[in-house]
């Protein structure tokens, strides 16, 4: 488990510093002045806030976090921000190994952990400022807990709808497959409440 997160650090790290010090993704930037302008204007009138006007128009929990990373560090800078998601995603390696494992084999779950560790196009996304990586971090801990604690794991998958607006849908109907799938409305009360708590 130590390995994988270990593995995916470093590999994220190495693209951070010497592939993509600067972010190249213009949508990371419109994140960003998001996250600034509801540090610097929008908190004061108990909003968010963004001169385009598409404060919400994406998901808020990744604006919101990084205008608190902007706050309790006192920076303007993007990195902070881009060192959560390096951080998150080689965490998301170390689930998806125990995913693997606990669902198919040992073997399933070292190669898939290996695959999103190594893979360029989930590296590349993983250092940069946007919301994916935070959406997958919550998917993929909501899949974990999902046979232990219902409500944790619509939980999980309500943050993870705050990140893309496209998973409110999809963690919706998620819920509700679990109570047509299983059948028991005692395992989907709890996980439509997890999900419902973060929503409302």
């Amino acid at each position: 488990i130590l390995a994988f997160f270990l593995l995916a650090l470093a590999i994220r790290l190495v693209f951070l510093i010497l592939i993509f010090p600067e972010d190249p993704h213009w949508d990371s930037y419109h994140n960003w002045q998001i996250s600034y302008f509801t540090l610097k204007i929008g908190l004061q009138h108990g909003r968010m806030w963004d001169l385009n006007g598409m404060e919400y128009i994406w998901g808020i929990l990744p604006q919101l976090t990084e205008t608190f990373l902007m706050g309790i560090l006192n920076t303007s800078s993007i990195l902070p921000f881009r060192i959560l998601n390096i951080t998150l995603s080689s965490f998301a390696a170390s689930i998806i190994y125990l995913l693997g494992k606990k669902y198919f084999s040992e073997k399933a779950g070292l190669y898939s952990a290996l695959f999103f560790a190594i893979f360029p196009l989930f590296v590349v996304y993983n250092v940069l400022a946007l919301s994916e990586t935070m959406a997958i971090f919550f998917i993929v801990c909501a899949l974990y807990v999902f046979d232990k604690n219902r409500f944790f794991s619509g939980l999980f998958l309500a943050l993870a709808s705050q990140c893309r607006v496209e998973l409110w849908l999809v963690t919706f109907a998620f819920c509700i497959y679990c109570l047509i799938y299983e059948r028991s409305v005692t395992n989907f009360v709890p996980t439509i409440a997890g999900w419902l708590t973060v929503i409302l």
